[in-house]
C-alpha cells in the first residue's frame, strides 16, 4: 500500500460514516440534491479536512456501493442522492 492509499484509508476512517449519514439524512428528508460544498460543510462541522477530501471519499463510498448518488452538474458540483432500492431519484 503506497502513501496515497494510506492517506485515503486514514481519511475514510475519519469521515466515511459522517458522509454515509449525510446521504442517508438527505434521502430521508427528500432534499436529495446537494452541492459538494453542502457535504464539505456537514463533514467539517465535526471533522475538519482538506477541501477535496469529502468529495474523494464520497466517490470511493459510491464505488463500494455504500452510498448511491448521481452527478447532476459537474460544473455546478451538484449531486443527487439516489434511492438504493431502485437507483433512481428518491
Amino acid at each position: 500500500m503506497d502513501q496515497q492509499d494510506l492517506n485515503l484509508s486514514r481519511v475514510r476512517a475519519a469521515i466515511g460514516d459522517r458522509i454515509v449519514q449525510f446521504v442517508s439524512e438527505r434521502l430521508a428528508s427528500g432534499r436529495v440534491q446537494f452541492h459538494a460544498q453542502d457535504l464539505r460543510d456537514y463533514v467539517s462541522a465535526v471533522h475538519p479536512t482538506a477541501p477535496a477530501s469529502a468529495d474523494r471519499i464520497l466517490r470511493a463510498l459510491g464505488q463500494e456501493g455504500r452510498v448511491h448518488y448521481a452527478v447532476v452538474s459537474r460544473s455546478k458540483s451538484l449531486y443527487e442522492v439516489l434511492d438504493p432500492a431502485n437507483r433512481r431519484v428518491a
